[in-house]
């Protein structure tokens, strides 16, 4: 009776630390691996970084359903504080299934510094990133000036063209590019040539519907419409490798939906080529910049 007392208590630890260990990844804190270069030198390859749901309020899913063409529900704990421009964040990619629309993907997830926040008006002046609505620089100014001694003619057109590919109208760069104004909740816009160019897959988004322009004229479906109100907040985030970073320069709009968290310390990292731990990042602190 006392071995099978014991039994059942060892059942009981092991099920009660897996249970444990779930509540925390989906209410306090999980962890993502870093796997390319987008946001060297503050985080490497091999990288091992704590996600902070406290921070942000943890997302929560109303239905487990999703994928191809079902939009994501879900819900957000009450947070301790905003995201701010310079916090780096995980979020699931605004493009997850990669067809030039925003769609969630569940374990498509990027990290990527902040940039801008909804009501911010953002822009790349000489390859600086700047926030209309925060005085102080955006991400690795190191990287940014190295971008902008690159030579225009040494980077490839893709790579050199940027949200919203529309060069008759804007003829954006990764140099230059903006003002671009990030849309928060409620926000009312006009929907003429331009404003329908920048928003269109977000509306699209919202809606799930398709959004056309002919003639001038601009239909939701097969509505006429010359104005919209935002139903979500969005977010631009940007890789300190300012030279070679697939981010918000290229995928646009990340809905505040799509936030995972706000990363707070680099738990340890290891060499993906050798194995070995990199005991000096073991437990970093990621200083605010």
């Amino acid at each position: 009776m006392r071995i099978f007392k014991i039994i059942l208590w060892s059942i009981g630890i092991g099920w009660g630390l897996i249970i444990s260990m779930y509540l925390c990844r989906i209410f306090i804190c999980d962890q993502f691996v870093i796997p390319t270069y987008s946001m060297t030198p503050t985080l490497i390859p091999g990288d091992y970084v704590l996600v902070n749901k406290i921070l942000f309020g943890a997302r929560i899913y109303e239905d487990l359903k999703f994928g191809k063409d079902i939009p994501m529900k879900s819900w957000r704990m009450p947070k301790l504080r905003p995201i701010h421009p310079n916090d780096i964040v995980i979020f699931n990619a605004p493009h997850g299934y990669d067809r030039g629309k925003i769609e969630f993907k569940l374990n498509y997830v990027y990290c990527k510094r902040c940039w801008g926040t909804p009501g911010d008006s953002i822009s790349i002046q000489h390859s600086l990133y700047k926030n209309s609505n925060f005085p102080h620089p955006i991400g690795d100014t190191v990287q940014q000036k190295t971008l902008e001694l690159l030579p225009d003619s040494s980077i490839p057109k893709g790579v050199m063209r940027v949200f919203p590919y529309n060069d008759k109208l804007f003829g954006w760069t990764i140099k230059n590019m903006g003002k671009l104004y990030i849309p928060r909740v409620n926000d009312r816009i006009l929907i003429d040539k331009y404003n329908y160019a920048l928003y269109k897959p977000i509306i699209e988004y919202e809606t799930q519907q398709s959004l056309s322009m002919e003639d001038g004229v601009v239909r939701l479906g097969k509505s006429p419409i010359n104005n919209y109100t935002f139903k979500e907040n969005y977010y631009y985030f940007c890789g300190d490798n300012a030279p070679d970073s697939k981010d918000s320069r290229y995928l646009g709009f990340v809905p505040e939906s799509f936030i995972i968290g706000i990363v707070t310390r680099i738990s340890y990292s290891k060499d993906r080529y050798s194995g070995e731990i990199r005991w000096d990042r073991v437990w970093k602190n990621i200083k605010p910049l």
